[in-house]
């Protein structure tokens, strides 16, 4: 209990000194902005129920959402947080073999190369969910001058 106070304390303390830094326009310094916008996105995103994926060019995992957490921790993987790299993960599963990872492969290919800015498919569930279809979109998107590819995959079955 004590911990947790003086965490809280901390907090309190900092988010104090914060708003003592901020411009005579009244604006927080950048660095506050960025995290509550991205504190902000992540609570947008954990609340759709979507699986979302937003991966670097060189497509490392860099944020999820939580319906994507949770229904791939479910199953067990790990290397689909952020940190690991998809495509990595991919060619694992690809070696078991799993098909739905060589068109997620391809399409990342694709949507890496330039070749194409969007790329879906569409799956069986497989052993575990054979009675549902899944959609998988691969988005490249720009953000200022970074390029990154947004991954949703959504339950078809749900939608029918």
């Amino acid at each position: 209990m004590e911990r947790a106070l003086q965490s809280f304390l901390s907090i309190a303390d900092g988010r104090y000194r914060a708003r003592r830094r901020q411009t005579s326009a009244g604006e927080f310094p950048e660095a506050l902005q960025a995290a509550a916008l991205a504190g902000t996105t992540q609570q947008l995103i954990d609340d759709l129920p979507e699986h979302i994926a937003l991966l670097g060019e060189d497509c490392e995992i860099l944020a999820v959402n939580r319906a994507w957490r949770d229904s791939l921790l479910e199953q067990g993987f790990i290397e689909t947080l952020p940190g690991y790299n998809l495509r990595a993960f991919l060619k694992k599963r690809l070696a078991e073999p799993y098909a739905p990872a060589a068109d997620a492969l391809a399409a990342l290919d694709d949507i890496t190369s330039g070749r194409r800015a969007f790329r879906e498919f569409t799956y069986n569930g497989g052993e575990r969910w054979s009675h549902r279809n899944f959609r998988v979109c691969f988005n490249r998107i720009s953000l200022g001058n970074r390029n990154l590819i947004l991954l949703t995959r959504f339950d078809e079955t749900e939608i029918s």
